[in-house]
């Protein structure tokens, strides 16, 4: 042990009740959790002891793993001026993003946004939505489920990459703008060479020999 417990009963605590199972002992792990006494972001893991030779349950053995280590990775993401990476728990919580962490026991505003999308496979396909986000105006957000709560039930957690809709549609709308240019270019030479054939146009050609006709049949008219 690192440091000593502040409570020696820990039989009514809900990760030792995850582990006893109702005496048939089951491997538990806890979502994160932080550690006001060593500051720390920690996961539970806990195991059941068994008595050798049988299945009686004995006691637990439970670990608490800081993995406060592997939020540089998450932050050190950079988008652009206004792109951010966020963490989040399955009910918004924020574990890691810039210049916040899990002690602060913030909801994302970001996760309030996808939320609905979320909820439907649908909206869980199509990975993002465009929202007003409270600080930040219209911001494009990218959603992904970490996978994790396949395997453990408590660790729902969710990939938010963020980035101000500005900022990330910027590259579009100069391929748009430049699309739109050449399809003004393309109608104005159009225009142009059909005015050229109107104004150019070739008068309708007459037969000299139906002229001398028309000429000598208005003269035996007239005598």
């Amino acid at each position: 042990m690192s440091h000593k417990t502040l409570d020696y009963h820990q039989a009514d605590e809900e990760y030792w009740q995850n582990i006893y199972a109702q005496g048939r002992g089951a491997i538990s792990v806890t979502d994160i959790l932080y550690d006001e006494a060593t500051k720390s972001n920690y996961i539970g893991v806990g195991v059941p002891v068994f008595e050798e030779g049988s299945s009686q349950l004995i006691g637990t053995l439970d670990a608490l793993v800081d993995v406060s280590s592997m939020f540089p990775i998450v932050n050190q993401v950079q988008i652009g001026s206004s792109g951010r990476t966020i963490l989040v728990k399955e009910d918004g919580t924020v574990i890691s993003a810039p210049h916040v962490n899990l002690a602060m026991k913030l909801k994302s505003d970001e996760h309030a946004a996808a939320q609905e999308a979320l909820r439907t496979s649908q909206g869980r396909e199509i990975g993002y939505v465009v929202a007003d986000i409270r600080g930040s105006g219209q911001n494009l957000i990218g959603f992904a489920d970490t996978g994790l709560k396949k395997n453990f039930d408590k660790l729902g957690w969710i990939v938010l990459v963020c980035q101000n809709t500005s900022e990330a549609f910027a590259p579009i709308r100069t391929v748009e703008r430049l699309l739109a240019f050449m399809s003004l270019l393309g109608l104005v030479m159009v225009i142009m060479v059909a005015a050229w054939f109107a104004l150019h146009r070739k008068q309708p050609l007459t037969e000299i020999g139906d002229l001398r006709t028309e000429k000598g049949t208005g003269a035996s008219a007239s005598q």
